[in-house]
């Protein structure tokens, strides 16, 4: 099982938005179990099972975390900004 992002200096705590969706096999759903309680750990909320929405940037190391694991085509993390009418 991976390790959790649990020190002060991986928590994201910018002014930025972001949502992450990942699709991950279910022959990875320990990654993908590990993914959802790390974002919980972050205060991400659910929207729905694959799509959270919660501060960012997310940390560089998170997505490198994500390639090592063999998911980082799995998951898209997408900055959020208000559409000003």
């Amino acid at each position: 099982m991976p390790r959790f992002f649990t020190q002060d200096l991986f928590i994201p705590l910018g002014d930025v938005k972001v949502m992450v969706l990942f699709d991950i096999p279910e022959k990875k759903r320990k990654i993908r179990n590990w993914l959802r309680t790390q974002l919980k750990m972050w205060d991400f909320e659910m929207i729905q099972q694959s799509v959270w929405l919660g501060r960012g940037p997310l940390p560089k190391e998170f997505s490198a975390r994500l390639h090592d694991l063999g998911v980082g085509e799995c998951v898209k993390v997408f900055p959020i900004r208000k559409i000003k009418n």
